[in-house]
């Protein structure tokens, strides 16, 4: 009578989150921000999480990211992939990769996308939107699954609203989503201990500038707190990589020649050396990614590193942080301006990895109110910085009126 029981109370809480499922899946085209906030307050409120409802919550909530990047005026780089979108629709896939020589797993999704969404380059970008993110969204539930669900949730919000990311993400698509692949391989790596080999050469073939990453992954001790001794080796090999850059760059291009796909980022480096890209990264403004990690990201690895000594599983994030920081640096000085680019790039990833570790096993926050109220100042900030990147003039989306009321069949009728 007992296990009869039992199994009627599952089936019952199996019914009920099923049901609940549906009905987010209804009330997401009527209205996608709604239909997200109604499950993310149930998962909020349940005491014991369902997994299954936070994956529907991370499909929701790519799909919503998709759908208003579907909005946005194709410019510059979009628009070079709208190009090479269209032309797969009169181009058979030998001609089209002979065309696109580089990156050939990216441009086959692509050739394959033309023709799955009927050349419909709207649901082209939703769905390149959805993997970016949803990649994210399971990496993030694989690194804080087995903390305070706050965590999760936070990480999860934080990132979804990160202005960095986001305007990015349909701007260099391809460069986005090799670094989503790459953070699910390193989070795989370090908290599962597995190395999924066959993940590398896919992202090194969705944008060539991944390999670095993947080579970085596999520092000695990386997940062990730095000392003193490891950063003077890592400083030695960063300005033994600027120093013999220039040689190293002659010796791989004299390797590779003849391979499309592989000596395309070296001739990529040599030729854009001293782009004028500095803006960029050493402006005075919010904007500049100097700013960035010196006020916002900087100061939480160092509060992780000192406040949270012994209480951390592994320093991955946080190390890997501070090497491409580093990294920025020197080839900024170096003026190796198109790399530092990626760089700069890539380091948009780490965030929902670092943030969290501010309210991580913190006797500070151990009054939940004190807790939510910090949570909440970095959400404010984060969506604050959200809108003004929308109200940037010539940035090309819907306005955040229509993005926050439509439904899902608006977005395809404009």
């Amino acid at each position: 009578m007992t296990n009869y029981s039992l199994s009627y109370t599952k089936s019952s809480h199996y019914l009920k989150f099923y049901q609940l499922q549906i009905l987010c899946a209804f009330l997401f085209i009527i209205n996608p921000i709604f239909s997200i906030f109604i499950l993310a307050l149930f998962i909020i409120h349940q005491k014991a999480t369902n997994e299954e409802l936070l994956y529907s919550l991370y499909v929701l909530i790519s799909l919503y990211l998709g759908l208003i990047n579907s909005t946005r005026t194709p410019l510059v780089d979009l628009r070079n992939y709208e190009i090479s979108f269209e032309r797969a629709s009169y181009l058979n896939i030998f001609d089209f990769l002979y065309y696109y020589p580089k990156d050939p797993i990216f441009y086959i999704v692509t050739f394959l996308c033309n023709k799955i969404f009927f050349a419909n380059f709207k649901l082209y970008v939703i769905f390149i939107t959805f993997c970016q993110y949803y990649l994210m969204f399971l990496a993030i539930h694989k690194y804080w699954k087995n903390n305070d669900k706050s965590l999760l949730l936070f990480a999860v919000l934080i990132f979804s609203i990160f202005s960095r990311f986001f305007f990015a993400s349909a701007y260099l698509i391809r460069q986005m989503l090799a670094g989503s692949v790459f953070i699910y391989f390193f989070v795989t790596k370090i908290v599962e201990k597995k190395t999924y080999w066959w993940l590398i050469p896919i992202g090194f073939l969705i944008h060539s500038s991944s390999i670095i990453l993947y080579v970085l992954s596999f520092i000695p001790r990386l997940e062990h707190k730095l000392t003193i001794r490891n950063g003077v080796y890592l400083l030695f090999l960063g300005i033994s990589v600027v120093f013999l850059g220039r040689y190293m760059l002659i010796f791989l291009d004299s390797l590779t020649k003849g391979i499309n796909y592989l000596n395309y980022p070296i001739q990529r480096i040599a030729s854009l050396g001293s782009t004028d890209l500095t803006s960029w990264y050493d402006g005075s403004s919010a904007n500049s990614s100097r700013y960035f990690y010196y006020v916002q990201l900087l100061p939480v690895i160092a509060f992780a590193n000192v406040y949270l000594k012994g209480r951390l599983d592994t320093y991955a994030f946080l190390n890997l942080s501070l090497i491409l920081i580093f990294a920025c640096e020197l080839l900024f000085f170096s003026n190796y301006l198109y790399i530092q680019l990626r760089f700069m790039y890539y380091l948009a990833f780490v965030i929902p990895f670092v943030y969290p570790y501010l309210f991580f096993k913190n006797r500070l926050y151990s009054d939940i109110a004190v807790k939510t109220l910090g949570m909440t100042f970095i959400i404010v900030w984060f969506i604050h910085r959200l809108i003004m990147g929308f109200n940037i003039e010539g940035i090309g989306f819907a306005p955040i009126g229509e993005i926050i009321a439509y439904p899902v069949p608006m977005y395809f009728m404009n």
